[in-house]
């Protein structure tokens, strides 16, 4: 009669649908997560230190559809005035609902993501003027639209 020992299955080697689990990508030492919402659309922005470089789903802010309606995306950066951004790297993944929610999502990602930046790694004055500036523009780039689907 023989005895077999089992070994315990690693966590790496557990076999998924998508294959063996990918590694993490350790978060930087200054980044930062934020999100938007409009309606069933939710666009998540990762602001890093960085070259200025702005990118919607990969693609440069000059590149996002509808046309006619690029120009509110450009909305923080104008109200905050570029010299804010150039400092920084804005990724903006976005999903769900109609093109112009969308793109209101993405708007409101990008402004409270530079307004957590300048809270989290420059000063609380800094942060005050750059919030004081978009409200004064307009409550919808920092507050939430409640808006939702009903369920059926």
């Amino acid at each position: 009669m023989e005895i077999q020992i089992q070994r315990p299955i690693e966590q790496d080697r557990i076999p998924t649908a998508s294959g063996p689990r990918p590694e993490r990508k350790a978060p930087k030492e200054e980044d930062l997560g934020t999100f938007g919402k409009k309606k069933n659309a939710t666009a998540v922005a990762l602001v890093e230190a960085g070259h200025g470089v702005l990118r919607v789903n990969g693609k440069p802010l000059n590149l996002i559809e509808p046309e006619s309606m690029r120009l509110k995306v450009y909305e923080p950066i104008f109200i905050l005035g570029g010299n804010r951004f150039k400092d920084l790297s804005i990724r903006v993944r976005v999903s769900g609902g109609g093109p112009m929610n969308q793109i209101m999502a993405v708007r409101m990602a990008v402004a409270k993501g530079v307004v957590a930046y300048y809270q989290k790694y420059h000063d609380e004055s800094s942060k005050r003027e750059l919030k004081e500036l978009l409200l004064q523009y307009d409550k919808g780039l920092l507050v939430s639209d409640s808006r939702r689907c009903e369920p059926k």
